[in-house]
């Protein structure tokens, strides 16, 4: 991407990301990220022209993976990149990352389950019939095993678009975050 002018007088360094997601929550959160990440070098580097992130989103649609999470987000971007690349290469023009995520929420009353397919277990819990919506569901469900543990996890994957001899593709970088709580009643 052309660089832009920075603050600190020299040109920008523009890295253009393309996610793999519809979700306008997800991608508020990947802009501020980015723009957190872009401060911190900054500041870490002062006299440096700043780097400057353009996060975008895209619909891909990839099979998802039956595998640990990370391995999951690296599926999906591996996966996401092909399909663009395939399907849809204007959509990378100018771009230097495509990134994927993927989250889990592991109950330890049920050993880490439903880990990556939490957002499956909420929608069948939501269809079931009755006035309990899903969360109160699952609160009913960990309340009944009697153990209130639960570890939520979240893995970005990113991968270089123009990577690699012959416009191959670098193995995609995982960055897996983890989070200990607790299930309580909505």
């Amino acid at each position: 991407m052309a660089g832009s002018e920075g603050a600190a007088g020299g040109a920008a360094r523009c890295v253009a990301v393309l996610y793999t997601t519809t979700n306008a929550g997800k991608l508020g959160e990947a802009r501020a990220c980015f723009r957190l990440a872009a401060a911190r070098v900054a500041a870490a580097r002062p006299g440096e022209p700043p780097l400057v992130f353009e996060v975008r989103s895209t619909a891909v649609e990839v099979p998802e993976p039956q595998a640990a999470p990370g391995e999951v987000a690296r599926e999906k971007a591996r996966r996401a990149l092909e399909a663009l690349r395939r399907d849809a290469p204007e959509a990378l023009e100018g771009v230097d990352l495509v990134m994927a995520e993927d989250a889990a929420l592991g109950l330890d009353c049920l050993a880490g389950f439903p880990g990556p397919y939490i957002k499956a277990m909420m929608q069948a819990l939501a269809k079931k019939p009755g006035a309990m919506s899903a969360p109160a569901a699952l609160a009913d469900i960990v309340g009944t095993l009697g153990e209130d543990g639960v570890t939520a996890s979240c893995n970005v994957a990113a991968v270089r678009v123009g990577a690699g001899a012959g416009g191959g593709q670098d193995e995609p970088r995982v960055y897996a975050g983890e989070l200990r709580g607790r299930i309580v009643a909505p």
